[in-house]
């Protein structure tokens, strides 16, 4: 069986790199399609046996997402949740009023938990995220 990558984080590329730096890869400044996403990482590692699904936006639902993130882990015999912010989320003079993950991220991150697959949580950020609810029933 694969495993699940499941999370808005799933493509990033962006998100994996910090903000301040210049020409990152040869094509620009600006391009970042020389950085592994973590889906081609875990899937290289894994031998290519992985299914994705975002399941929402870093910061708002996406229609269907959500159950097709719990179709593809119920699918899998394990699961890697890739949840976090970016710099959309926090930055300079951005600042948030609250460290939770984003409301749809915590929705899907408690359907895939309430599966009781085997899951890992995995966060991308570059400020703190709480998953207080969250950590305690991941593996």
């Amino acid at each position: 069986m694969p495993t699940a990558l499941i999370g808005p984080h799933v493509q990033a590329r962006e998100a994996l790199v910090g903000n301040y730096l210049g020409e990152l890869c040869p094509s620009g400044f600006g391009d970042f399609s020389c950085v592994q996403s973590p889906a081609e990482a875990i899937s290289g590692l894994n031998g290519g046996h992985v299914v994705t699904a975002s399941g929402s936006a870093l910061s708002a639902p996406i229609a269907g997402g959500v159950a097709a993130a719990v179709s593809a882990a119920n699918a899998s015999a394990c699961v890697v949740l890739l949840l976090g912010i970016d710099g959309h989320a926090e930055g300079e003079s951005n600042d948030r009023t609250s460290i939770d993950l984003p409301d749809a991220q915590r929705e899907l991150a408690a359907a895939i938990l309430d599966l009781g697959k085997p899951t890992v949580i995995v966060l991308i950020n570059g400020g703190s995220v709480a998953i207080a609810e969250e950590a305690p029933r991941a593996d």
